[in-house]
Formats: structure tokens, C-alpha cells, sequence
């Protein structure tokens, strides 16, 4: 006869291939529900970060703790953590936030998550589940949905400490990259960056930034406009470097210089041509050419290109221009050599400005829209201004593509960042990154190395010292 004994535990088997605990109490069977499953650990853990299931008191946790689906974590307001997936995210939890892992299923096949954003925010790379499912991960934040598709992004839910933190810490000094265009129009496939770095697909809608060259591949073409409301068609095989663009920025005076590397190009000039026309320039290998309020056709072929492309038409060879509105000018030392309106020229690889006599078969044949004839969005395109101290959902995307939806979608590409404004349900595309997420001083976790981290100053304390009070809880 089996004795009484209080807390013995048993396994009871039911006809699905799932095992549940009993508790033996009395000689009454309980059945307890199977332990949530495991989906991942703390990495590194400053101050204080708790986690609690529904129902169940509130738990420490730090380095090496298991993280399961129905956590609810929470790190104290001078503390932060960075947690690790079992597909291989991982997160970076800022102060004071409260995040809900609902479900996270990793397995080949069933590959899904949903989280909730509850308070503070995060920094996040997606893994497997981003990676096999696009759009299998999402996280509900402040009324809205963030769908990922692979990606690397930041994520902040402010209040009136944002306020207080721009104010206190100047978190507008450090200035990242200024985006200066968008791709506005696309067929086929473009990419762009810097040089002697790795280049990124570019989609509709894509930042691009000062220094940048966007190439276009075979059957590709590209419509790019610019904050000066500029517009340039890019033509297949062709590359333009942005070699120096500025307008409305603090210090610096209207300017634009876009160098074309190969290729063909169309290009109206916008609110820097009209006000300062001699501060913008197109350049080549063989001439730099000016504009008096201009649109015109450049094609770069042969001895002009400085790329390798397609041998160059028979009457080509050099830097092909014809204008359809404005004037253009060929810079020759202080010599300026017009090509009027409706008039078309080649300057060839010594120098010499050559007219033709009529418009050549090469550029009547340019497969790209003139771009005064594209229509433009031009708030949409480049949103709102935003420091980030108004109440609002913030969010940045750094690598991969993110949509954030409430009654309207935003979609996002690397470099982009949105607001939804407290008490709004439309997202707004924003013109710069939030200087609270542009200069946040918590460790991305892509890049994070507990072995090297930094140490932290938050709101003037030094954080990682032992026997400080960022180790008390909050």
C-alpha cells in the first residue's frame, strides 16, 4: 500500500505524446500544466532585471538564466540586459522597460514570435525565425504592430523622459549620416555605398547619403530625388557618386556635386539650382559641367567612363549632353561654353566641346523617365522632423526592413526611422533618426562583447562599478 507523502510527483501520459505533472496530495491527482518552453538566456545583465510568468512571483534573474515563452522581463531603471534567443536574435533591453515574450517557436516549419513592447525599449537583431519566416516575428508596441523581415532595428517607447533625457545629456551632438535622397522610382535591381565598402540593395524608397555611389544593373533603372526637390533618372549599367550634397544644413553652405562614374543619366535641377545654380555641378572624368536652372541628358561612355561598361555608340565616345530646359554650361577653366535648349553636344576625351547637329540616336533611345514628369510625395518621401521628445512610439532600422501598422503601414529600409505620436493610430515617416535612438549609449547586440563592453554614464553616474547604487533596486 502506497504511503501518503505530501509533494510527491508523478507522470501522467494522455493519449497525445505530451507527458503532464500530477502532484499526489491527499490521494487527490492534481495536473499541473507543462513548464513553458525554454526559448533562451540572459547574456549580460547590469543592475536589476526580473522575470515573471503569469500568476507567479517575480524572479532575479542574470548571466547564463533561462528566458521562457510567457516571460514578462523587466530591468530596473538604471539597469539594462541583453538577452540571447535560441534562433540566434538577440536584444538589448534599455532601462526601466517591460517586455512580454507571448510565443517564440524556433522549430523548422513552425517558426513564429510574438512579443510585447510594454515600457522603455530595446535594440534588436532578428535570427532563424526572421530569417526562414519573413514576417514571422512580430512585437506589439504602443497600439501599433512591428513586422520584421529580417533585420537589425531600435525600438522606444517615450514619454516625458525623453523629453528630460534630450534636454539633460545634449543627445543631438553626435550627428550620424544626414540622408539626403530617396529612391522615388524603381525597375529591376540598384544598390548604393560608400567606397571600398560593402554595397546594399536599394528598394523604393531607400535613404542614400553623401559620398554614396548607386549603381543600377542591366535592364535597371532608377528615379532619385533629393531634399532640394532635384530629381535624377539613372539609366541600366550606370553609377553616380553623391559627392558632396547639402541643403538647409546647420554650418553649411546649399550645394551639389554628383559625379557620373558611367552610364546615363536625366536630371532637373531643384531649389539649390533656382537660388544658387553655380553651387551645383555634374561631374566626369573629362568635364565638369554647370546649370542655370536646368533639365538635360548625360550620358558618360568610353573614354569618359571610369567603370567598366559597354563599348560606347560610334558618335559617344566621351561625355554626350543634350538639354531640354535651362541652360547648360561646360566649365572650362574660367571659360563657360553653353549648350542651350533643345541643343545637344559631346566633349570628348581632350576636352574639345563638339555639337551635333541634331539630337543623336543614343540619347533619344535613353530608356529612364525624364524626371520632371515623375510625380513626388516629397513629405512622405522624407517625412517629419523629429528630436524624439514627444511622447510617440520611435522607431530605426539599421539593417534588413521593418513595417510599422496601426490604421496606416510604414515601410522602412535601412536608415529609416518613424514615429507614431501618443494618441495617433497614423505612423509617420521621419527625415533623420531621433537623436534618443541615433545616440543611445546601451550596446547594440550584434556587436555586443561582455568581455569589451564599455562602461555605461547614464544621466551622470558611471555605471559597472561594484558597491554603486545602480546595483540597488529601483
Amino acid at each position: 500500500m502506497m504511503s501518503f507523502m505530501s509533494g510527491v510527483r508523478t507522470l501522467l501520459c494522455v493519449s497525445r505524446p505530451v507527458c503532464l505533472r500530477a502532484v499526489l496530495l491527499g490521494g487527490l491527482t492534481l495536473p499541473v500544466l507543462p513548464a513553458a518552453a525554454d526559448v533562451g538566456e540572459v547574456v549580460h545583465a547590469q543592475g536589476i532585471t526580473t522575470a515573471q510568468k503569469p500568476g507567479a512571483p517575480a524572479r532575479f534573474i542574470t548571466k547564463g538564466d533561462v528566458i521562457s515563452e510567457g516571460d514578462v522581463l523587466t530591468t530596473s531603471g538604471r539597469g539594462y540586459a541583453v538577452i540571447g534567443m535560441k534562433d540566434g536574435a538577440r536584444m538589448t533591453l534599455r532601462p526601466d522597460t517591460v517586455f512580454a515574450i507571448d510565443s517564440y517557436a524556433h522549430d523548422r516549419g513552425e517558426e513564429n514570435a510574438v512579443m510585447r513592447l510594454l515600457r522603455g525599449g530595446f535594440r534588436a537583431v532578428t535570427g532563424l525565425i526572421g530569417k526562414r519566416n519573413p514576417g514571422g516575428v512580430r512585437i506589439q508596441a504602443a497600439g501599433a504592430t512591428i513586422g520584421i523581415r529580417g533585420t537589425e532595428f531600435d525600438a522606444r517607447i517615450c514619454g516625458a523622459e525623453c523629453k528630460q533625457e534630450v534636454a539633460e545629456r545634449n543627445t543631438g551632438g553626435q550627428d550620424d549620416r544626414v540622408i539626403v535622397a530617396r529612391v522615388v522610382q524603381m525597375e529591376g535591381t540598384a544598390s548604393a555605398g560608400l567606397p571600398g565598402q560593402g554595397e546594399r540593395a536599394l528598394a523604393v524608397g531607400a535613404p542614400l547619403y553623401e559620398g554614396e555611389t548607386v549603381r543600377t544593373r542591366d535592364r535597371s533603372q532608377a528615379v532619385i530625388g533629393f531634399r532640394d526637390q532635384s530629381r535624377v533618372s539613372l539609366n541600366a549599367v550606370s553609377a553616380l557618386q553623391i559627392e558632396q550634397y547639402s541643403h538647409r544644413v546647420a554650418g553649411r553652405e546649399d550645394s551639389a556635386v554628383l559625379r557620373l562614374l558611367r552610364g546615363g543619366l536625366r536630371a532637373f535641377t531643384g531649389l539649390i539650382g533656382k537660388t544658387q545654380p553655380r553651387n551645383v555641378r555634374f561631374t566626369t572624368s573629362v568635364a565638369t559641367i554647370g546649370i542655370r536652372g536646368t533639365g538635360m541628358d548625360l550620358s558618360c561612355q568610353g573614354s569618359c567612363a571610369e567603370e567598366p561598361g559597354e563599348a560606347p555608340p560610334p558618335d559617344g565616345d566621351g561625355l554626350a549632353i543634350h538639354t531640354w530646359d535651362g541652360t547648360v554650361v561646360f566649365l572650362r577653366g574660367e571659360e563657360e561654353l553653353p549648350v542651350e535648349i533643345g541643343q545637344s553636344a559631346l566633349i570628348d576625351r581632350n576636352g574639345q566641346l563638339k555639337p551635333y547637329l541634331s539630337l543623336p540616336e543614343f540619347l533619344r533611345a535613353f530608356a529612364s523617365p525624364r524626371p520632371d514628369k515623375v510625380d513626388v510625395n516629397w513629405q512622405e518621401l522624407f517625412g517629419v522632423d523629429a528630436t524624439g521628445d514627444e511622447p510617440a512610439l520611435y522607431i530605426t532600422v539599421r539593417d534588413g526592413r521593418v513595417i510599422l501598422s496601426a490604421v496606416q503601414s510604414v515601410e522602412l529600409n535601412p536608415g529609416d526611422s518613424a514615429q507614431l505620436l501618443e494618441g495617433s493610430s497614423i505612423p509617420q515617416r521621419l527625415s533623420n533618426i531621433p537623436a534618443i535612438l541615433r545616440n543611445d549609449p546601451f550596446p547594440s547586440p550584434s556587436r555586443f562583447d561582455e568581455r569589451n563592453s564599455r562602461v555605461q554614464t547614464l544621466f551622470g553616474t558611471q555605471t559597472g562599478r561594484p558597491g554603486q547604487a545602480i546595483c540597488e533596486m529601483q
